[in-house]
């Protein structure tokens, strides 16, 4: 018996290990992520330009030297009625702050500030002063309340529709006007001559 030889011819093949895709999809992360921070800073930048573009031009109001007139308000029994009625003056307070700020920018006087729920505003002169604080009055007697505070539903001051506040009007003659550079506005400092006590 003759044993046959049988050659066999084995090909090997190489695969290759096909490449992760993680690097492609790190990439794509990252590049999400850098849009995401530019855009970010973006709007930010947007954002703090049109802010000091509107305290530019707020800043252009502020009356620069005496003689002028600065006006207080003060929202009489604030502290009782925070304590009564948390919710009602909440919105109350809001009400109040976008009367008087639409009043302010009408007439063409000036915010200086706000101290709790008090402003202090600043005139030209004191015809336009006496102006703010009258229209002051009218518009928050016209203005829309919370139940608490307006005509027919209870309202904490007899003849009163919203919150009754008080206005000091002051000429002032002698005075020092100083931009505050840190928080960009105008503030007032000195004696003042008191040209009317109150309007109410």
């Amino acid at each position: 018996t003759t044993e046959g030889s049988t050659n066999c011819t084995v090909k090997s093949t190489r695969i290759a290990a096909r490449p992760s895709n993680s690097d492609d999809g790190m990439s794509a992360g990252v590049l999400a992520a850098i849009i995401v921070v530019v855009l970010i800073a973006v709007i930010a930048i947007i954002g703090i330009g049109a802010q000091r573009a509107k305290a530019a031009a707020k800043n252009k109001r502020a009356p620069k030297s005496a003689p002028l007139c600065l006006l207080f308000t003060d929202i009489e029994a604030s502290t009782e009625l925070w304590q009564k009625h948390p919710d009602a003056m909440t919105t109350a307070v809001a009400t109040h702050h976008e009367v008087i700020r639409k009043v302010i920018e009408e007439n063409g006087a000036y915010e200086v500030k706000t101290v709790g729920d008090s402003f202090m505003v600043a005139a030209p002169n004191i015809v336009v002063g006496v102006i703010v604080a009258t229209e002051i009055q009218s518009a928050l007697q016209e203005a829309t309340w919370p139940a608490e505070f307006s005509h027919g539903g209870g309202g904490y001051v007899t003849g009163i529709n919203g919150l009754k506040v008080r206005i000091a009007v002051h000429h002032c003659t002698d005075l020092v006007v100083k931009y505050e550079a840190l928080h960009n506005y105008y503030d007032y400092y000195g004696h003042t001559s008191v040209s009317s006590d109150s309007s109410t």
